[in-house]
């Protein structure tokens, strides 16, 4: 009976040691996993394209002119209109613009002739229907600004389309049918021209 009781004792002991062991190479044991993550940041680009049907050297955005001369019109008699000629801003870039500032400069701004001539400036922005911006005379259009806001106000590849006619007397324009006086004899032989300046931005 006692050999039987030692026996018991030293099963159990055996037991307890395996278990500890056990727990020992559970403590000892470790399991890792690793992820990653990145992100690329590529910034976008801002670049118009400006054109005209009327223009022989830029007709259209493929042509990406970043200025453009309108023909030359003259010599004019005391009552004349250039016509309604359409200038064309496209956003070429990556990224949508938020504004658009038009602004002038005008050579012989003192002259007879920038003070007698009248200009008809307006837009059909980016769809058809005209907006007048401004109907009165050619000099004092020259340090005003037009300036259009949106979000976005122009997306990639859209346009923006404004219209200006210079003209003396009465005349149809695309603001309607309009009248100042003609040139008067001052005004012979002289010469103005009329610049347009876009500036946009994201």
């Amino acid at each position: 009976m006692r050999i039987l009781s030692l026996r018991r004792l030293a099963i159990a002991g055996a037991l307890g040691i395996s278990g500890l062991s056990l727990v020992g190479l559970g403590v000892g044991a470790v399991f890792t996993a690793q992820t990653t993550s990145t992100q690329q940041i590529t910034a976008g680009s801002v670049s118009v394209a400006i054109s005209s049907p009327s223009s022989a050297t830029c007709p259209s955005a493929s042509s990406d002119c970043a200025s453009l001369a309108l023909p030359t019109v003259g010599p004019v008699t005391s009552s004349f209109s250039t016509g309604d000629q359409t200038i064309i801003v496209t956003n070429t870039g990556t990224l949508g613009l938020s504004q658009l500032n038009l602004s002038f400069s005008l050579t012989n701004a003192s002259s007879d002739l920038a003070a007698a001539a009248y200009v008809c400036l307006g837009t059909t922005g980016t769809g058809s229907s005209f907006t007048q911006i401004y109907d009165g005379p050619l000099a004092g259009l020259v340090g005003g600004s037009y300036i259009q806001n949106g979000s976005p106000l122009l997306p990639p590849g859209s346009t923006y389309t404004f219209v200006v006619n210079i003209y003396a007397g009465s005349v149809s324009t695309a603001c309607g049918s309009v009248s100042s006086p003609p040139l008067d004899s001052a005004a012979q032989v002289e010469s103005v021209t009329l610049t347009s300046n876009f500036t946009v931005q994201d």
